[in-house]
Order: structure tokens, then sequence, then C-alpha cells
């Protein structure tokens, strides 16, 4: 939330950069990843392909790539698809932390063997890809700039507010732990210029810079300072959405989203690792005590449909986490069977012949 008490921003009137929605970004995203599959099918096989596209909700139908009428008809059997990737995903979270300052509680996690570090490479590899300016007749904006801001602004507050880096973004401080003034533009939305100008020592309220080896940095402590005086600071809250799900009412369409929803419902309980280990037994290991008290140790297990059948350990899962028993590992039941009957819908579609 904006400071109440922030200064005018004198002498930076059309200085700001213009927001964008996280829709524009993912209408932008869709169609650079339809266009990185049309790349896909150059080097492989359309039934390879087509065989990616197999899950989407309404169904892709066509088994020629070159009859595929992405503007219309199968354009939202991809999404649909889409929506559901690992990118899609990793990209969601980061707008919400890069721009609205919003952190998941499965968020703790930023460095550089997360989903988010491994998103922001894709996302730079489609920035810069070849195929897709070799294919641009296909379409001229498919590629994700607003995709690529979003993950740099991201990377910027990581380092503003102390959390691990998760991409080494040229221009960006995250391997030093100090902001650049790329990384003050993104986190203020404002243009680089103006930064340097703010800098200059010579202005009532400037920001304060260091040099090292002949770069120019900010302390994460002047950097929010500095926003905060301007009105361009966006305090970290703590979300957690999926928490309060009524189980009664809704399911999960696989034990991925139901993981989620317990790894969320355990951090808006502030149970501590040591009280979830314990109700778990076995089937968790003994965190790390370094671990941050409100972050679950997911990494340390798989869970799928085999934990998810185990009515002893969901109904213990469920005393812990404050919900019915009953209805909980019902649910968990349910979650297992949509996973395995989606998998084996999808490895009878790869076997079906065209037409």
């Amino acid at each position: 939330m904006a400071n109440s008490s922030a200064e005018p921003n004198e002498n930076v009137l059309g200085a700001f950069v213009a927001p964008f929605t996280k829709e524009e970004m993912l209408a932008e995203l869709y169609d650079a990843l339809w266009s990185w599959i049309r790349g896909l099918s150059l080097n492989l096989d359309d039934d390879v392909v087509l065989r990616m596209l197999g899950g989407a909700t309404p169904p892709i139908t066509v088994h020629d790539l070159s009859e595929f009428d992405y503007g219309a008809n199968e354009r939202p059997g991809f999404i649909a698809l889409a929506s559901e990737w690992t990118v899609t995903r990793a990209m969601t979270d980061l707008y919400d932390f890069g721009m609205l300052g919003i952190v998941r509680a499965d968020m703790d996690d930023f460095d550089s063997e997360s989903m988010y570090a491994k998103a922001s490479a894709f996302v730079v590899d489609l920035i810069e890809s070849k195929v897709q300016e070799d294919i641009g007749t296909w379409g001229e904006d498919f590629y994700p700039p607003k995709a690529l801001t979003v993950a740099q602004t991201a990377a910027a507050r990581c380092v503003l507010e102390g959390f691990d880096h998760f991409y080494p973004f040229p221009g960006q401080g995250c391997l030093v732990d100090r902001l650049t003034i790329k990384d003050m533009a993104l986190v203020a939305k404002m243009e680089e210029k103006t930064i340097r100008n703010a800098a200059n020592k010579n202005r009532p309220g400037f920001l304060k810079t260091t040099s090292i080896d002949g770069s120019t940095f900010i302390e994460p402590s002047d950097a929010k300072e500095w926003l905060k005086t301007k009105g361009r600071y966006l305090s970290i809250t703590r979300h957690f959405g999926k928490a309060e799900i009524d189980l009664s009412r809704s399911g999960f369409s696989n034990t991925y989203d139901a993981w989620q929803y317990i790894e969320e419902r355990f951090g808006a309980r502030h149970l501590s690792p040591i009280e979830f280990n314990r109700a778990a037994g076995a089937a968790l290991e003994e965190a790390d005590a370094e671990r941050p008290e409100e972050h679950l140790p997911y990494s340390r297990i798989h869970f799928g449909p085999a934990m998810a059948r185990d009515s002893a350990l969901m109904e213990t899962f469920a005393r812990v986490l404050e919900l019915d028993p009953a209805v909980f590992r019902w649910r968990m039941l349910e979650a297992a069977a949509r996973e395995e009957l989606e998998e084996a819908q999808m490895h009878l579609r790869s076997l079906s012949p065209p037409g």
C-alpha cells in the first residue's frame, strides 16, 4: 500500500511506465506459446506435437497443424491446455509478486532450481528465438515482452525484499544483493532516466547510490526509503486464497492442485514444520531447522495418487489442518482418481488413429 505521507513526485510527469493487467500479459504469452508450438512442428512430426495438445478442453481436433485456425475455433482449446503449463502458472505467480507485491504461500523457494527460474529462462528463449523470427509471417506479435517485464520486476523485488534470486537477468543486481538502476525503474514503474535523475546528489531527497567497479547500485534499505517517500513502495502481503476452499462444494482435478491446497492451508494456520511432520509421520522427512517457520517442506515429498489414497494419513492431515476428516479423505481419493483417469484418456488418445 502506498505511503499516505508520500512526497509529491516532482518533475516526473510522463516518466511513469504504463501498467498492464495480468490478462494482457497472459494473452500475449499464449500467442507466444502457440508460435513456439508452430516452431516445433517444423522439426517434429505433426502427430508428436498434436499429442502434446491432446489434453485440451474443449479438445483440439485437427490432425494437421496447417489446418489449425488459431485465431478462431481452436484458440480456446489451446488456451485451456496452456493455462495448466508450468510456465503459465509461474508467470501468473510472478505477476502477483512483481507487480502487486503478493506472495503466495508456496513462493518462499525463489532459487535457480525453482519453476520461476525455468519459466524465466523459457521466456527469454522465446524473446530471442530465431525460429520465431523465421516464421514471423504467422504473426509479428508472437513475442511475450510483458512476461519478460514481469519476470524482471519479480527478480528486482526479490533483491528489494531479501528473497533468493532465481534468474540472473542482465543489468540487474540479483547476484550482488543490491539493486541496479534498472531494478529501481522496474519496482518503481518509472523510466530508467527518471531513476538516474533521482540519484543526482544536488536534488533534495535524492536516491542514495554506491559505485562498485564502475557500476551503480542501491542498497535495499535505501531503495525502500526512497520508494516510500515517493509513494511507489508496495508492501509485501501473503495470500492464502486456496486455503479457504469449501471442500463440501469443491474438489480438485489432480493431486497437484490438492497439494497446493494443503500447503496453503498449512501456511494459513501458521503451523510449524515440526507439527506437520509429526502429523504426517514417515511420509515426511525431518524439516531443516533453518527453513522459515511458515514454509511447508513440500519439496521433501512427492504427493501423488498413492499418497492421496492413504486414508489414515489423509485423515491425520485433515485433523492437523482443521478439516472434516471424512470429506477431506474422499476429496483426496477423488483427486487421485481424476488424475489417473485423465492420464489414461491421454494415452488412449495417443493410440487412436487419425480421422
